[in-house]
């Protein structure tokens, strides 16, 4: 019974660790893999655009439940419609190109907010296309939140502890995280 107990005790010791481990991502922005115009912080928490900017992350995720939090620090002007912010994910294989080639998302799955036909409004997308309204616009001193489950391939999305339910079931074996920002200055997110 005592080696029983300990056991227990052990497994769920074992289960207190994995589940701190989820809440705990920490993930940087990636100095290699940034537009010219982004400005990395010092810690690589914190990063602020200029005009047409992106920037993935370091880690590339292949299993496990990750979640991701960032702080919407500045969103300059969301009313221009050619201004928008995007977070989501982008096959590491991918991440070279989308910093570097416009209008290429191939392998990218991503949460937008942008103002277009006189509304601030918000969608997800799929490798730029499949545009399908979800969620609610972001705002400067928004929490946004990705739920990254890669055992499972989903990902959804959450503003201010709010979850809109499952974004895309289809992910693909690996993952790395991006931020675009289009059009003005004064954007800015850190990782939480």
């Amino acid at each position: 019974m005592n080696e029983l107990q300990k056991e227990l005790e052990t497994n769920q010791m074992e289960q207190e660790e994995q589940l701190s481990e989820i809440r705990k991502t920490n993930e940087v922005f990636s100095n290699q893999y940034k537009r010219i115009g982004v400005e990395i912080s010092e810690n690589q928490k914190s990063v602020s655009f200029r005009k047409g900017c992106r920037v993935c992350c370091e880690k590339i995720y292949s299993k496990g439940i990750h979640e991701i939090e960032y702080q919407i620090e500045g969103f300059s002007n969301p009313n221009d419609d050619r201004n928008r912010i995007e977070i989501g994910v982008v096959v590491p294989e991918r991440r070279e190109t989308l910093i570097n080639v416009n209008h290429d998302w191939a392998g990218t799955f991503w949460f937008r907010t942008w103002w277009q036909n006189n509304e601030l409004s918000s969608w997800k997308g799929k490798d730029g296309s499949s545009l399908e309204k979800y969620g609610k616009p972001i705002k400067k001193g928004d929490r946004f939140t990705i739920l990254l489950n890669m055992d499972e391939k989903e990902i959804s999305f959450s503003i201010n502890n709010y979850n809109y339910g499952i974004a895309f079931n289809n992910l693909p074996e690996k993952v790395s995280l991006f931020i675009l920002a289009w059009r003005e200055r004064g954007n800015k997110i850190s990782l939480i």
